[in-house]
């Protein structure tokens, strides 16, 4: 998930040779609704969902000094 328009992130991921599921969040609530856009600016944060059928669960987050385990893969 990228603040960034769909288009500019499909260009990326095809630029890159990504295969990785990539969505936006430019024309909604989403970082709001998860806490990392406020009136105090924009953080980052790790979110991991599960689909099943229907239903979509949020079943990790971590923000701040979490993220930083990733930052080599």
């Amino acid at each position: 998930m990228s603040r960034a328009p769909l288009a500019n992130i499909q260009r990326y991921k095809k630029r890159m040779d990504w295969s990785v599921p990539w969505f936006s969040s430019s024309d909604n609530d989403f970082n709001v609704d998860f806490g990392l856009t406020t009136d105090a600016g924009e953080t980052f944060g790790l979110s991991v969902f599960l689909r099943d059928r229907k239903r979509v669960f949020r079943t990790y987050f971590t923000a701040g000094r979490g993220v930083e385990a990733l930052g080599s893969t």
